[in-house]
């Protein structure tokens, strides 16, 4: 009954393709919701009628029609916009956010697509943990050897770890008896630091809860991939604002609607995504738990430090 709802919304609107934008979001997660909210503020302001569903109630069939009928859809999460990016014709305008690695993804594609992606340069992410943790040579990485996405992500970071001079101990979690288990085999290879990203198909809330008890335990920090993350016991890590994100993809869907033939289509294929603008957070309650005394450089830089109280 919503999507018939949402089709007839859809044919009542003018002929506009302008004025027609359907949001498509990976789950019901609040970070999603936070950055549709956003998104349909940018995308409203500018006189759009925008309606939103969840990727769990569309079927191909509906997503092509819904894609004939409105004028842009906007993916929030990397799921929705894998998604739509295999499903929609190839001439239907895309845009997206919360999304990572969007050229593993294939947003890459000659469609007119625009986005703002979530991720920061493993490169990066890697500076930041030698430059709080100088002395930290192995890092730990989960992951699951049977999903293609995060074994590309551990060669990421494998990769980049060589070029710094640090070693990556990797562990893949479907093959020990559970998350438990794969993180204590992990973190009995003597990892300084652990290394986490947005892995959906490894970073579960019961694994994260038991990556981080285990680190307090063990008194070995954690690298966390949000904000939230570092708040429940990660040591420090890099975080977008998913307001932010959603706001950036508004604007850019605005321009692409706008300017269709300026804007989506840059040579030999789609423009780049908006790089995600990425914040330091650090958590000083664990930094004394676990004895580790950072560096004042870092604490300063930081948008976000939890302090003792």
């Amino acid at each position: 009954l919503a999507l018939l709802a949402l089709l007839v919304l859809l044919a009542m609107v003018p002929t506009a393709a302008a004025e027609r934008v359907l949001i498509v979001l990976s789950g019901p997660a609040a970070p999603y919701k936070e950055a549709e909210a956003e998104a349909t503020l940018k995308l409203k302001a500018a006189g759009h009628t925008v309606s939103a569903v969840q990727l769990s109630e569309l079927s191909a069939a509906t997503a092509a029609e819904l894609g004939a009928k409105a004028g842009l859809l906007v993916a929030v999460g990397t799921e929705a916009a894998t998604w739509l990016n295999n499903t929609l014709a190839p001439a239907a305008p895309l845009a997206y956010c919360m999304v990572t690695d969007p050229k593993a993804a294939g947003l890459q594609s000659a469609r007119p697509i625009v986005g703002v992606r979530i991720d920061t340069p493993v490169q990066e992410q890697l500076g930041i943990i030698i430059e709080a943790l100088p002395n930290a040579k192995r890092i730990g990485v989960l992951y699951r050897s049977d999903n293609a996405a995060s074994k590309e992500n551990l060669e990421a970071v494998r990769q980049a770890a060589t070029a710094v001079q640090r070693t990556i101990e990797a562990v893949a979690v479907n093959e020990q008896a559970g998350p438990a288990a794969a993180i204590d085999a992990l973190m009995s290879r003597g990892v300084d630091v652990v290394w986490t990203s947005a892995d959906a198909s490894v970073y579960e809330p019961a694994t994260i809860k038991s990556l981080l008890l285990t680190s307090m335990r063990r008194k070995i920090p954690v690298f966390g991939f949000s904000a939230a993350f570092v708040r429940s016991g990660a040591l420090l890590g890099l975080a977008v604002d998913a307001k932010e994100q959603g706001a950036t993809a508004g604007e850019l869907s605005v321009k692409l609607l706008e300017e269709p033939g300026n804007i989506g289509r840059a040579a030999g294929g789609a423009n780049p995504p908006v790089g995600a603008n990425a914040k330091l957070v650090v958590n000083l309650v664990v930094a004394e738990n676990i004895d580790i005394k950072l560096p004042k450089a870092v604490i300063d830089k930081a948008a976000q430090v939890q302090r003792p109280q």
